[in-house]
């Protein structure tokens, strides 16, 4: 698999990228500069020495080289082949002109850093290094600077293009590439164990290790910025990258990079660093988090987008095991979890806060199309939740065994759709309480509850049942659809549904909702539009609707709009030809709540989703 030298400066010097198709434009790499130029720049001054195995320069070998500069030296590489180690003790810049190569003939390795001593490497190729510790680049205790370097085709037990141990480092406008950490080594293209530095405006690509294809970070403080880590693997875990402690990921980009257990793309383990800006596209694991995973962490994922990622288990996007993450402003977009739940993002054991994300088009074969949360009690907020589809339950968002109470806040649910329970919105047996406030399932459907599905009640060991295994208010679900309980189904338990408007849902039993056991209380409804069945099918639930209003709606035998208190008449919307369900003036749902309930601006409550404490909140 590794190519020959001469190919990597005809590819490399030029410094462009050949991935001109992907979702971001390529950027320009910030080559510092023609090495002949600034080579020729520092011939006259003090303290240069010029090497060249020709004679025509100071000396022929780089040890002669080393040996003759001065200390903070610069030492000028003549566009030659170096076939012997560059090995530093001491302070010195070493610049390359064009067509320098260090190549280390697979004898160890071809940079040394030794401890206490500082390199600046530029314009230069290193090359055929095979050691135990970082076949290309290697620096202890040390300090090394990286500058518009490629180190290719090396391997190593470990960091098999360059190993840091506990050095001070920068890489800059480098490539690193076809490097192999062999076995159960970590780092394909760059190992760094207790370092503290930064990579920036680099490519890792095609690099191979245990942990960490791309590269692999063991602790320290580490930086990565404007770097593409593309089309790397790992046989275990961070096909693009594996990173443990404070690692900060910036405007980064991980490209078809492939782990065969997890996190294809990165996987972050004890991880609390920030990923934000960043592109994870067309990633790929057997196991969970294509795009990204995080391992008992709490890392901040901002700003960053999840593209046509694919797991063959869980989490096509993102995976949160046991971690406390906070995930803001991201956008999944065509990512697969083939056989399990959470087409874009799972999270499982520990609360973490999902917060204005956008989830478009993502598949799970199992449950949670957008969304699965296992086992714990995270939050959403100000999600939109668009055209995702699972083949169980839960299109949008699917919530199984809460470990406590579990949270929906101003969450917008548009056209998914799920082969089981919930098309947008489904919840598995619980004793604890799924709360749904200010959201609006739009559209969805599913064979049971087309836009939400509570399925019943659960049990834990010395947890007492909570009174409402699902709680909705100000919630908007309109054109919902399904085969029994267009706007929702509930399978066990009790659901308190406040403020919430019911309108145009559909399905052969049960266009509103549909009881198998359990109950459905409806408290200041609008129940508007639903024809072809009855409203509201029982089995052996209850359905009780209080003080709401209701109108075109097939009743059947008994409807429980009859009931003393609630209201027949039009609605009054705005323009509900459009989707405006806001209520006119002269609405007879309007100030028509009970009497102590306010809306946000002071006066009583409408009927309705633009009544109460959650009315008419922008989704």
């Amino acid at each position: 698999m590794l190519v020959s030298v001469g190919l990597w400066l005809a590819c490399t010097m030029s410094g462009q990228d050949e991935d001109a198709t992907r979702a971001d434009a390529p950027r320009e790499r910030r080559w510092r500069g023609d090495p002949k130029e600034v080579a020729w720049a520092w011939e006259a001054s003090t303290g240069t020495v010029a090497v060249c195995p020709d004679g025509t320069g100071d000396a022929r070998t780089l040890a002669e080289g080393l040996a003759s500069v001065p200390e903070g030296g610069v030492l000028r590489l003549c566009g030659a082949r170096f076939t012997e180690p560059l090995v530093v003790a001491g302070s010195v810049r070493v610049v390359g002109a064009p067509g320098t190569v260090i190549d280390a003939l697979g004898a160890g390795s071809a940079v040394r850093v030794k401890p206490g001593g500082a390199l600046s490497l530029r314009g230069v190729v290193v090359t055929g290094g095979s050691t135990d510790l970082g076949g290309g680049v290697t620096c202890e205790d040390g300090t090394l600077t990286l500058d518009d370097v490629v180190v290719a085709g090396n391997r190593a037990a470990a960091g098999g293009g360059v190993a840091l141990t506990r050095c001070r480092f920068t890489v800059r406008g480098s490539r690193l590439e076809q490097n192999v950490a062999d076995g159960a080594g970590d780092g394909g293209g760059l190992l760094a164990r207790a370092s503290e530095g930064v990579v920036e405006d680099s490519v890792l690509v095609a690099n191979l290790a245990h942990r960490g294809g791309g590269l692999a970070v063991e602790g320290g403080g580490v930086t990565l910025r404007r770097v593409d880590v593309r089309a790397n693997a790992a046989s275990r875990f961070g096909g693009g990258a594996w990173l443990q402690g404070a690692v900060d990921v910036l405007a980064t980009r991980f490209l078809d990079n492939d782990a065969t257990w997890s996190g294809g793309g990165l996987y972050l383990e004890g991880g609390t660093g920030t990923v934000s800006g960043s592109t994870f596209q067309g990633n790929g694991t057997l196991e969970d988090g294509a795009g990204a995973m995080l391992w008992s962490g709490s890392a901040t994922f901002v700003d960053n987008r999840f593209l046509d990622n694919v797991a063959e288990d869980d989490a096509g996007g993102l995976r949160l095991f046991e971690s406390r993450a906070h995930v803001e402003g991201n956008v999944f977009d065509g990512n697969v979890a083939l056989r399990g739940d959470g087409g874009a993002i799972k999270v499982s054991h520990a609360a973490s806060t999902l917060t204005g994300n956008t989830y478009l088009d993502n598949t799970a074969g199992g449950s949670g199309g957008a969304v699965e949360i296992d086992d714990d009690s995270s939050s959403l907020d100000g999600e939109r939740i668009v055209g995702n589809r699972a083949g169980g339950d839960g299109g949008g968002v699917h919530v199984h065994v809460p470990n406590w109470d579990v949270l929906l806040r101003r969450t917008w649910m548009a056209g998914n759709a799920a082969d089981g329970c919930g098309g947008g919105f489904g919840a598995g047996p619980t004793p604890f309480t799924v709360a749904l406030e200010g959201v609006r399932l739009e559209g969805n459907h599913a064979e049971r509850g087309g836009g939400a599905c509570w399925a019943g009640t659960g049990t834990r060991a010395g947890v007492t049942p909570a009174t409402h295994v699902g709680v909705v208010e100000g919630a908007l679900l309109v054109q919902n659809r399904a085969e029994e309980g267009g706007g929702a189904y509930v399978g066990g338990g009790s659901v308190l549904a406040t403020h919430v408007s019911w309108i145009d849902n559909t399905a052969e039993l049960g266009a509103v909702a549909s009881l198998r056991m359990g109950g459905l209380l409806v408290s200041e409804a609008i129940v508007v539009g639903h024809r072809g069945s009855p409203w509201a099918s029982t089995t052996r639930g209850t359905v009780q609707v209080d003080r709401s209003l209701g109108w075109e709606n097939d009743a059947g035998v008994d409807d429980p709009l009859a009931q003393t208190g609630n209201i027949v008449a039009a609605p009054g919307f705005v323009a509900s030809e459009v989707g405006d369900y806001a209520l006119r003036g002269d609405s007879l749902a309007r100030d028509a709540g009970a009497p102590a309930c306010l809306d946000r601006d002071g006066s009583r409550c409408d009927l309705g989703w633009t009544g109460g404490a959650w009315g008419g909140l922008p989704w």
